[in-house]
């Protein structure tokens, strides 16, 4: 049973309300929840991002929040992904498929977006390749995941909030770029 919904205070509620007697959303998920909504509202100028929560009680490996570039034509799915577990991970998932990320991956060398060393590709025989854009040192703030109400200096500062607005200034662009065809695939 897994769910998944946009991203909101209302959404939040609502899973609150169905999660109630789920332990790992309320200690795990849920802190992190509030978190990335609070981040996601002080990134809202950044546009062309759709933010969704996954969450399955019994799949925890699948929970996540998905932040997806719109693509009106919907012929590309590029999307970041962080995963609600302990760590903080950002990955970014080039495509629904393999092949569409070994399309992308050479283009975003080829134009200087990324060097191969600088992000490393990670896959599995059950996930699809993606770039690994999080340090081992990035980590979620304990005190603002206990925090009852995060401040907006308290959001600017996260460790979070300087990772995606970085990320997405590097990347949004030039995925738009190809999604609005500028840059063929």
């Amino acid at each position: 049973m897994s769910k998944t919904v946009d991203l909101s205070e209302e959404s939040l509620e609502s899973l609150q309300k169905q999660l109630m007697h789920d332990e790992h959303f309320n200690s795990i998920a849920l802190p992190r929840l509030k978190m990335i909504n609070a981040i996601r509202k002080q990134l809202d100028d950044q546009g062309q991002l759709h933010w969704k929560v996954k969450y399955s009680p019994v799949n925890r490996s699948e929970n996540s929040v998905i932040i997806s570039l719109l693509d009106p034509r919907k012929k590309f799915h590029f999307y970041y992904n962080i995963p609600l577990g302990l760590r903080l991970q950002l990955q970014l998932y080039l495509g629904d498929n393999t092949f569409n990320f070994f399309e992308a991956h050479p283009l975003l060398i080829k134009l200087g977006v990324i060097d191969e060393a600088t992000y490393p590709v990670q896959a599995t025989m059950n996930t699809l390749p993606h770039l690994v854009l999080s340090k081992r040192k990035d980590a979620f703030e304990t005190s603002l995941l206990m925090a009852d109400e995060l401040s907006t200096d308290a959001i600017l500062q996260s460790r979070l909030y300087q990772l995606l607005q970085s990320v997405f200034n590097k990347f949004n662009a030039p995925l738009q770029s190809i999604i609005n065809g500028k840059h063929q695939l």
